[in-house]
């Protein structure tokens, strides 16, 4: 399962609980806005529980952050052209790392990634659904997509494209790792 990047330097559920009170809102509020049960809302305040990037994401939802917003409060402006790799923007890591080519949400209107699964990796038991459009290709490994009542296994060379408004998941069943670069419009995480 994919969890959002957390490091040493990073207190999740400090930055959570900070970012709720900033909007005004209870855990129970907060729960109940995102879908969410109390219970999930404390454990992650209280680092319990890391979450889901689905469940992290329904979160900051409503909060009205973005992935970038809330890991890195420094993000590059639009005005850097060029990025090299120790410059992505890391916001998940563990079986499945995700690297962002600069600003990302609340800045740039388009987000490219680059996310390797680990053998086995998925994106979480819930399906992510969100209002944008997004596509990929892999560059290496293999990954089961599944959109909607579809699903495909696909490998090098192969890309997908949807409207993730529908509820969509991806898991690597392969042996190694999968590679897959990809871009969202308008961003998602």
């Amino acid at each position: 399962m994919i969890r959002p990047l957390i490091n040493s330097e990073f207190d999740v559920g400090a930055a959570l609980k900070l970012k709720r009170e900033q909007a005004g809102l209870s855990q129970r509020q907060l729960a109940e806005l995102a879908e969410l049960t109390h219970v999930t809302i404390a454990n992650v305040e209280s680092n319990r529980s890391a979450p889901s990037v689905a469940t992290l994401a329904r979160i900051l939802d409503v909060l009205k952050l973005t992935f970038s917003e809330f890991f890195t409060p420094n993000l590059p402006s639009m005005d850097k052209v060029f990025y090299r790799k120790g410059e992505f923007v890391p916001l998940a890591s563990g079986d499945c790392e995700i690297l962002q080519v600069g600003p990302g949400r609340g800045v740039a209107k388009l987000q490219v990634i680059k996310t390797r699964y680990r053998p086995g990796a998925e994106t979480g038991p819930e399906m992510l659904k969100h209002e944008a459009e997004e596509g990929g290709v892999i560059l290496s490994g293999e990954i089961e997509l599944t959109v909607g009542d579809r699903t495909e296994i696909l490998g090098p060379g192969d890309g997908y494209l949807f409207r993730s408004n529908q509820p969509h998941r991806f898991r690597n069943v392969g042996n190694t790792d999968c590679t897959i670069v990809a871009a969202c419009t308008p961003p998602y995480l």
